[in-house]
């Protein structure tokens, strides 16, 4: 797994107390939950890493350097990837 998507990952499920979550089963983004407060925290943080991260950008083919295009990106990926809320 890449370092940044690792880092990424990790970050999300600190937030909610997840452990040992296999990433390869179809629905592990389904077996917790947040707050929308806890979402909306977890997107700006996101975002700020990828506007400073330029090797966590190429992740996200589509978005590029400014901190909308960032935001946008974190936003997709919590869209995707993020947990359930509550």
């Amino acid at each position: 797994m890449n370092e940044e998507l690792k880092t990424i990952l990790d970050e999300m499920c600190s937030r909610v107390g997840a452990r040992d979550i296999n990433f390869e089963e179809n629905d592990w983004y389904l077996k917790y939950t947040w707050t929308e407060e806890e979402q909306d925290d977890f997107i700006k943080w996101l975002a700020d890493f990828l506007h400073a991260n330029s090797n966590a950008r190429k992740l996200f083919n589509m978005i590029g350097n400014s901190k909308k295009q960032c935001k946008h990106g974190a936003m997709l990926f919590n869209l995707y990837f993020g947990w359930k809320t509550i």
